[in-house]
């Protein structure tokens, strides 16, 4: 690949190894996240349970040492699970805690936390028309991208949202984050 590296620009692309870009490019599904880590309630002490969750953070974690410390020694299931998110050069525990990641937080924190939107979209297309063949998917599919950026446009030009609200696990934290203010004031 040519260019650099945009958080580093003293890194050629072609220099990084395949962790080192999914460090750059890489974050997990939060609602994925959560429906594994709830599996693993039942076999795990009630404060490693909330450690392994506290994990998927965009900021840094207070007492992160002992944050990792408390799941290793939380039992086998705590310990193996640590350990998969510790492998491949911490790329995954990268997917998760922002602190490890190479992704801008201004971007982390802009980009949605879950795959519904992609999930939405493959449903909107595939509700357009099934089985064509090559011509006519490619001019569905043209069609289908005029009629989102039409969509995309309204909300650019005059603040009207696609859908009711966002769903997204940042936007409902910046509501609670305005609730607790307007608590204590």
């Amino acid at each position: 690949m040519a260019g650099y590296c945009s958080v580093d620009w003293t890194i050629a692309l072609h220099e990084l190894k395949p962790y080192d870009h999914t460090k750059r490019c890489l974050h997990i599904c939060f609602q994925h996240y959560s429906t594994r880590v709830r599996g693993l309630k039942p076999h795990v002490s009630t404060a490693v349970y909330g450690a392994m969750m506290a994990l998927y953070s965009a900021d840094p974690i207070p007492n992160y040492d002992a944050t990792i410390s408390l799941i290793q020694h939380g039992g086998k299931k705590a310990l193996d699970w640590l350990k998969d998110k510790l492998s491949g050069k911490k790329s995954i525990l990268a997917a998760i805690y922002h602190p490890a990641s190479k992704i801008p937080l201004e971007i982390w924190k802009a980009s949605s936390n879950t795959t519904n939107e992609n999930k939405q979209s493959h449903r909107n297309i595939y509700r357009d028309r099934i089985k064509m063949s090559l011509v006519p998917g490619a001019m569905c599919s043209f069609q289908f991208d005029s009629r989102s950026m039409v969509t995309l446009e309204l909300f650019q030009e005059h603040g009207i949202h696609p859908h009711d609200r966002r769903p997204t696990y940042y936007y409902y934290l910046s509501l609670l984050g305005s609730a607790q203010s307007i608590v204590t004031v």
